[in-house]
């Protein structure tokens, strides 16, 4: 909880998790919407379903006059509502410290080349075969290097592994090797709505901007659906 707090007073004391808002209410600011927001389990006495429970969709983390940290959170019935982070069940927890890692607000606590992943994809919903000792149930090590040892779930096929790091270098790479064409085509942005005589810089700013305010999950989205994965 102390590193979402951390980051969230690193932002003004307010996050969106919803909107792209830092530092102001996304009722007072519009903003872009993320593609992926973090979903909870709260609970509170007041609620009359489901024993006190209810699952909700975080819009905003911020700190209030006191100090108190609190969640906005939409619930099922559409209405908005703040709540102290406390209320929220562990797994929520670490949804938002995953959401606000993946979004670059706070540190991963392991390095990108200690995170393996799909070569084909970057997914890390993978598995390998291994050797494991079956009396004392130890890990003993993988069967080998060979692709048909590993299986990756969204693939849905066997295929070689890599590191995050590795992974990250390699979409940084693709981005990177765009024409204006394509990036205009990708991110929406219209290259004739920037000024004319700049040779196109404040288009490619534009577009890199909107490239780097992406997360990992969104990127590897954008990548895939333009690599024929």
């Amino acid at each position: 909880m102390e590193k979402i707090r951390d980051a969230v007073k690193k932002e003004n004391n307010i996050i969106g998790t919803f909107y792209r808002n830092c530092g102001v209410h996304y009722r007072e600011a519009e903003s872009a919407e993320y593609e992926t927001s973090p979903i909870v389990v709260v609970h509170n006495s007041a609620f009359y379903g489901y024993g006190g429970y209810e699952s909700a969709t975080v819009y905003e983390l911020f700190i209030d006059g006191n100090g108190k940290l609190l969640c906005t959170l939409n619930g099922e019935a559409g209405e908005d509502f703040d709540e102290p982070i406390g209320q929220v069940q562990t797994e929520g927890l670490l949804e938002i410290a995953h959401w606000l890692e993946e979004h670059g607000f706070i540190s991963a606590d392991v390095n990108d080349d200690e995170i393996v992943v799909c070569e084909g994809c970057g997914s890390d919903n993978i598995q390998t075969q291994a050797w494991v000792d079956p009396n004392a149930r130890t890990f003993i090590g993988t069967t080998g290097i060979d692709r048909y040892d590993n299986w990756c779930d969204e693939c849905e096929d066997h295929q070689p592994f890599c590191t995050l790091k590795e992974f990250k270098e390699r979409m940084e790479e693709w981005w990177n090797s765009l024409d204006a064409n394509q990036m205009e085509q990708i991110t929406g942005c219209r290259q004739d709505k920037c000024p004319a005589g700049d040779n196109h810089q404040g288009f490619a700013e534009t577009c890199n901007e909107w490239w780097e305010n992406k997360g990992y999950d969104e990127k590897r989205k954008i990548w895939k659906e333009h690599n024929d994965c």
